[in-house]
């Protein structure tokens, strides 16, 4: 589908996409007393800092005169979905994947893998996914999860945990596994409908499960869909208890089970509300990370996309270093967690 023709979801809410039981998941992480503070103290003093330096020794900023066509694909897709755009990196990688991290600065990662064998349509999908995340206030979250997974061996090392707390952290872990595969679904909704075309979307996720780029006539998606119903049919309780164990500490749910989520999504008329013009619309934008401004008249943090206060219509100007709650979220009042 050609980029003029698509349809543009000014402002569009994150709820108009979530999917069941993601909102619930992270629900039960942000009640853990503390855990708020403690991850957005960790973004705001170490990782996001580290993050940003990573990419400019590791990746390349993509800019207007830098991969320019990439460039012009991430503005159109935020645009699609009224998202804050993120900077955006390429790096070197084999593997197909891609990431959205920062809060304050978010920014996101394709790896080269994706952007030489993909197809536009489905690079489109792959970037509108990750703008899900943003606006979905994912990445917060999904920052410190993988923080967490990636340096668990060095954080023992560091801050040996006591007994009790070693036990605990465990529980943490998989509740945060659990809503980050939740959360892909969403992420994986946000994506059609920044390609608004279901066969790009099905085609994108179905590289992850072995389509072949150099035997693309070949490929079957239906054929793909049949495996879910085969999986229904299996009544094993030992065989699907064995696999549920094996995806407890997976960010990422199964590839085809993706493909089923969406197609379900397609054909209980989600996906067709919103394309009708029928969405929930959240003009402060208040759920969605990146940069912040406060407006002086009403006392409170305003997404910067929109350059004036929603409520009193005051002019804002971008700091020197605009702010943000952590989590996306503008308070009226000082966060007074404990």
């Amino acid at each position: 589908m050609a980029q003029a023709s698509k349809l543009y979801f000014e402002d569009l809410s994150y709820k108009s996409f979530v999917y069941p039981g993601d909102e619930e998941a992270l629900d039960n992480i942000k009640k853990i007393p503390g855990a708020r503070r403690l991850f957005r103290w960790l973004i705001e003093n170490a990782l996001e800092d580290y993050l940003q330096l990573e990419n400019k020794y590791y990746r390349t900023l993509v800019t207007e005169q830098n991969y320019p066509s990439v460039h012009e694909r991430v503005k159109h897709c935020c645009r699609v979905l009224d998202c804050p755009p993120p900077e955006t990196y390429l790096g070197y990688s084999p593997f197909f994947n891609a990431m959205t991290f920062g809060v304050n600065r978010t920014f996101l990662v394709i790896n080269s893998s994706m952007v030489e064998t993909y197809t536009d349509d489905e690079l489109d999908f792959v970037i509108g996914h990750e703008l899900g995340h943003i606006k979905a206030g994912h990445v917060l979250y999904k920052t410190i999860a993988w923080f967490i997974v990636m340096n668990m061996q060095y954080l023992q090392l560091i801050v040996p945990f006591p007994l009790p707390m070693g036990l605990l952290l465990q529980p943490l872990l998989l509740a945060m596994f659990e809503w980050s595969r939740r959360a892909e679904f969403t992420a994986d909704r946000a994506g059609l409908l920044t390609v608004q075309d279901a066969g790009v979307a099905m085609q994108a996720l179905a590289r992850f499960s072995g389509r072949l780029s150099v035997r693309e006539g070949e490929h079957n998606l239906d054929s793909m869909l049949e495996q879910v119903a085969d999986i229904e049919q299996y009544d094993n309780p030992l065989a699907k208890i064995m696999l549920f164990v094996n995806s407890m500490q997976a960010t990422h749910p199964y590839p085809v089970l993706r493909l089923s989520k969406l197609r379900d999504w397609m054909e209980e008329g989600g996906y067709r509300s919103v394309i009708s013009g029928e969405y929930i619309r959240d003009e402060d934008g208040e759920h969605e990370l990146g940069p912040r401004l406060f407006c002086d008249t009403c006392r409170v943090r305003v997404n910067a996309k929109r350059g004036h206060c929603p409520r009193c219509g005051t002019l804002l100007v971008v700091p020197a270093e605009a702010s943000t709650n952590g989590d996306g979220s503008a308070d009226d009042a000082p966060d007074d967690e404990t």
